[in-house]
């Protein structure tokens, strides 16, 4: 049975940057069949796990659907499939792991993203990431990305939904 046959919606949790505005070619190339949300985390603090999975389960679609976990994200996905909430079918991780994969202590981990980011200039950061394609299309969204970040605060659902 297919996805949009069981009118399943897709929650897309978003990777280090914490936007949805990577999740655009996605949401661009979905059929209109399949609903999908895509959450983008506040920038007004860093935020570990603990802070951001009270946001992902206020966020939960009604009816079925299936929760997508890049990179960052993935344990918070995996966090969230463990409680099995009403209507969850499904779990993807994309480019993710399920345990954090640098030996960094736990009260350090928030401090990383926000020193990742602040690295200039930004195209040097998408090279590093995104290899080749840090000059293309891909590089461009995600410095968009990252300045949005560095830019400061923006809501939790940033723009990304297309239900």
């Amino acid at each position: 049975m297919l996805l949009t046959e069981r009118h399943v919606q897709l929650l897309l949790l978003p990777g280090m940057d914490g936007t949805s505005r990577l999740f655009g070619p996605l949401l661009a190339a979905l059929p209109a069949t399949l609903p999908a949300t895509a959450i983008a985390y506040p920038t007004h603090a860093p935020c570990g796990y603990d802070e951001l999975l009270p946001l992902i389960l206020a966020a939960i679609p009604p009816g079925p659907f299936v929760v997508v976990g890049e990179s960052f994200s993935g344990p918070l996905a995996v966090m969230l499939a463990a409680r099995r909430p009403p209507g969850l079918c499904g779990l993807v991780l994309c480019a993710s792991f399920v345990q954090f994969p640098l030996q960094v202590p736990e009260r350090w981990r928030t401090m990383v993203r926000p020193w990742v980011f602040r690295w200039q200039p930004l195209w040097i950061l998408s090279c590093v990431m995104l290899g080749r394609h840090g000059f293309g299309r891909l590089g461009r969204m995600f410095r968009g990305a990252v300045g949005a970040v560095l830019a400061g605060p923006r809501p939790l659902f940033g723009g990304g939904g297309r239900s």
